[in-house]
């Protein structure tokens, strides 16, 4: 499981959360022209100043005509509000900086960044699920309709995900699964896992250990069988687009029952 909140090296931190001004630490939003230099020239005074910057993001601009956004947050402990106010009047006095805006506070409606219109992941518009919500989620299937229903209705919600995905990966991938073997599963990247390792058994069947599924990890302590029925939909849907042909994917250990992970095991139908 990852570590509280504070301990986040390797958790992709969303900017609405990262103004949290009792720890030291303040998100910074920079509008820049997108010309060689401007971003240099903006970090160099945060550098100037002693303050550490302790990540950054930024959107992709994809020509001249469109703005960088960048996001930077800062360690500013031992730093007053009026210290950070006068470094900010230097910066946006620098060639190319359009806007620039630090929260003192976490605003009462968040966001991803003042600047965004909307979350994106490849070329989609995303949505932001947290784990609470899920859980909320799944609680309230298996309440309502049952065992039985809400494992039939959650393994068909994630087929045609995991169909959709492998549609996207094979144009990136396009080798994947003719000429190169099965590889990349994006369950990891989309915040569904912390890892998973992918072993080829023979030509038709695939073993997958997948550490923190967080469907199972949600339903942990709840039941001493598997308990994967979205993300088992989502793996069949993903690997029978990806391989060719139709793919049978079932659960064999689960987090959910104590396992280390959850192991799943991919034949192709005969």
């Amino acid at each position: 499981m990852l570590s509280p909140l504070f301990d986040m090296a390797q958790r992709f931190v969303l900017p609405f959360i990262a103004s949290i001004p009792e720890k030291g630490l303040r998100s910074i939003f920079i509008e820049l022209e997108n010309t060689p230099g401007t971003l240099v020239s903006a970090l160099e005074v945060v550098s100037a100043a002693g303050l550490n910057i302790v990540g950054i993001l930024s959107n992709i601009a994809m020509n001249i005509e469109q703005p960088v956004y960048v996001i930077l947050f800062i360690d500013a402990n031992g730093y007053s509000d009026e210290e950070l106010e006068s470094l900010l009047r230097i910066i946006e006095k620098k060639k190319g900086v359009r806007r620039l805006i630090m929260h003192k506070q976490i605003p009462t409606h968040t966001s991803i960044a003042p600047f965004y219109n909307e979350l994106g992941i490849y070329d989609f518009r995303a949505v932001i699920i947290t784990d609470s919500e899920l859980k909320g989620l799944f609680d309230g299937l298996y309440e309502k309709l049952g065992e039985p229903a809400t494992k039939a209705f959650l393994y068909h919600l994630g087929l045609p995900m995991g169909r959709s995905e492998a549609q996207y990966i094979k144009k990136i991938f396009p080798g994947m699964g003719t000429t190169q073997k099965l590889e990349i599963i994006p369950l990891t990247s989309l915040g569904w896992s912390h890892r998973i390792d992918v072993e080829q058994l023979d030509k038709d069947t695939y073993k997958l250990k997948i550490h923190g599924l967080i469907e199972c990890q949600l339903l942990k302590n709840t039941t001493h069988k598997p308990v994967s029925n979205l993300i088992r939909g989502y793996l069949t849907g993903f690997i029978s687009e990806i391989m060719g042909g139709e793919w049978e994917v079932n659960e064999q250990t689960c987090i959910a029952s104590g396992a280390e992970a959850c192991i799943f095991i991919a034949q192709k139908k005969q």
